[in-house]
């Protein structure tokens, strides 16, 4: 992983300026991303000095709604034409500073900016991608449920562990380091008849539709609100009945609205 200082309160060199505000860059095997934005264009201004291309980068983060944090928004936005930008629900209320003797200044964002379909506005938790955090934070929020949570990092360790200690249910992410998740998906649909959901940041009908084909009792798309994803959790574990050649097969997993055994096949980061 790395991290580049885009824009901070105080700069290491002449040749990069420096302003009341925080941008960051951080690039990892599979994401380019941004956190916040600065004041204003600087950000974009000192990225070109540092040899970034700033319409590769595929995800914004948005720490609060102020203006040194979100102020380079417009310019943002001129730049690069795909990326989300993640913000919280209330990013864009009316913040103000009191500047004494009873004035105050506006210091939020640009209202100017709504509508825009490229903002996510999300509240408390939520899952943005596997490999920026979602193995720890799955791993806190089952254990926080009461659940028994045991982690494979790639493909051939999540079969391995599920033949020998076989759990009530399996999430199964597709994009892991040494094979398909839907050859993970496969492989185990052979002797494996519990719950599998799956967890993808593809979520394009193509892939929805091969995995649901091939054994997935439900496929949740990233980034995904970790409420849902435990309330799906449950409902597979309620009806965990599955077809197998002969009949139907039903599987006693967890006692409903209880806790169970789960295997998460996630890739570490």
């Amino acid at each position: 992983m790395k991290i580049v200082t885009l824009v901070e309160n105080t700069s290491v060199s002449e040749n990069y300026k420096n302003e009341h505000g925080l941008s960051l860059y951080i690039e990892t095997e599979k994401h380019k991303c941004l956190f916040d934005l600065g004041a204003s264009g600087l950000f974009a201004e000192n990225a070109q000095k540092l040899g970034i291309d700033l319409e590769e980068v595929d995800l914004v983060v948005i720490s609060h709604g102020h203006y040194d944090h979100g102020g380079g928004l417009e310019i943002f936005f001129g730049i690069n034409k795909k990326a989300k930008i993640y913000v919280n629900h209330k990013a864009f209320n009316k913040f103000y500073s009191n500047r004494g003797e009873g004035s105050k200044a506006y210091i939020g964002l640009n209202q100017k900016l709504l509508p825009n379909e490229r903002f996510v506005f999300v509240e408390d938790n939520l899952v943005i991608d596997d490999e920026l955090q979602i193995c720890k934070l799955l791993e806190i929020t089952l254990e926080s449920n009461d659940f028994n949570v045991t982690l494979a990092h790639n493909g051939k360790e999540g079969i391995i562990t599920a033949a020998n200690h076989p759990p009530d249910l399996i999430l199964l992410d597709l994009g892991l380091p040494d094979m398909s998740g839907h050859d993970v998906l496969s492989k185990l649909r052979e002797w494996y008849y519990k719950p599998i959901l799956i967890l993808s940041v593809q979520n394009d009908e193509v892939n929805v539709v091969k995995a649901l084909d091939n054994g997935a009792n439900d496929y949740l798309s990233k980034p995904f609100r970790t409420g849902e994803l435990l309330a799906r959790i449950r409902t597979a574990l309620r009806s965990s009945t599955v077809n197998n050649d002969e009949n139907i097969l039903v599987v006693k997993g967890a006692v409903p609205g209880k806790p169970g055994n789960l295997l998460s096949i996630i890739p570490s980061k």
